[in-house]
């Protein structure tokens, strides 16, 4: 389900924290790379703090969340995908040729989810960079931009088949 956040709290003196590897698209690169992502286990809720990697924190401070799933060789891959997109914006070079032609403004961040418990995240894996690459592609086509950013609610709009 997507979901919008603002701006983190601070963190809890008690919260757990480690750092996994995330895929990140950025607007000012040209280059797309790997980072590390601090994520909070509150209570036994994980909470990824991605707001540090995004660039343009006062042109766009919401950052939207939802999982994606992508099925590769009838396996399925979950990711959560965090976006920044607004008009105000600079449009995204880092995004793969497939998009067919689609300018999206803002950066995209992907973690992976855990394959036992999807609400925790792993690091990304070998063979991940072309999964997320695909998935970026095909997650920009299926958002609708506009006045106000569009993700579909329903899970089967965010399940995209690379291979059979």
């Amino acid at each position: 389900m997507p979901t919008i956040r603002e701006s983190p709290g601070s963190p809890l003196a008690k919260s757990k924290r480690s750092e996994k590897r995330c895929r990140v698209y950025p607007t000012h690169q040209t280059a797309l790379y790997f980072d590390w992502c601090m994520c909070q286990n509150l209570s036994g809720c994980h909470h990824p703090v991605v707001e540090g990697i995004f660039a343009d924190r006062n042109a766009q401070p919401w950052i939207h969340d939802c999982i994606v799933t992508v099925i590769d060789h009838k396996k399925a891959h979950h990711f959560l995908v965090s976006v920044k997109n607004h008009a105000d914006l600079p449009v995204n070079q880092s995004l793969p040729k497939s998009t067919n032609g689609i300018k999206w403004r803002g950066d995209i961040v992907i973690l992976r989810c855990g394959i036992i418990d999807p609400e925790t995240f792993v690091n990304m894996r070998k063979g991940d960079d072309k999964l997320t690459d695909f998935l970026v592609s095909r997650f920009v086509q299926a958002a609708l931009q506009g006045p106000r950013l569009v993700i579909p609610a329903d899970r089967e709009s965010l399940v995209f088949t690379r291979r059979k």
